[in-house]
């Protein structure tokens, strides 16, 4: 499972929409409080934190996941321009800090690196995997 602290809907639905393409199950928190609650619930194996938050401290999310037990692995991405804030992120905790625009890009493969019947497993493969059906049925 996977939880996210992000307040760009657009990335939110990415997100959940590619998790469940790929059959795993995204939680989205809009806030830090909101996220924290989440961790607790059900911890995850993966978190993506959106360092451009206007409501509350990403960074300090970042080190309240990097202290959850078990200890999920931590993905933040932020705007380019924020070198200092992907710094400090680091600092706290985050296992990667990437720009949003390789996020975007990299997302299908950090979710499918959390799903155990698809690991290492490329799209095509997947769909090349999937039965036939009979068409006399």
């Amino acid at each position: 499972m996977v939880v996210a602290l992000v307040q760009d809907l657009i990335f939110g639905t990415r997100i959940r929409s590619t998790a469940q393409a790929l059959g795993t199950e995204a939680r989205l928190a809009r806030t830090p409080d909101a996220f924290s609650r989440l961790l607790t619930e059900n911890p995850p194996q993966l978190v993506l934190i959106d360092l451009d938050l206007t409501d509350g401290d990403a960074v300090s999310a970042v080190a309240i996941a990097a202290n959850g037990l078990p200890r999920p692995r931590i993905v933040a991405f932020v705007s380019h321009v924020h070198a200092e804030l992907a710094r400090r992120a680091e600092e706290a905790g985050a296992d990667e800090v990437m720009p949003r625009s390789q996020f975007h890009q990299m997302l299908p493969t950090l979710l499918r690196e959390i799903v155990p019947s698809l690991k290492g497993v490329s799209s095509a493969e997947k769909t090349a995997k999937r039965p036939l059906r009979d068409p006399a049925t």
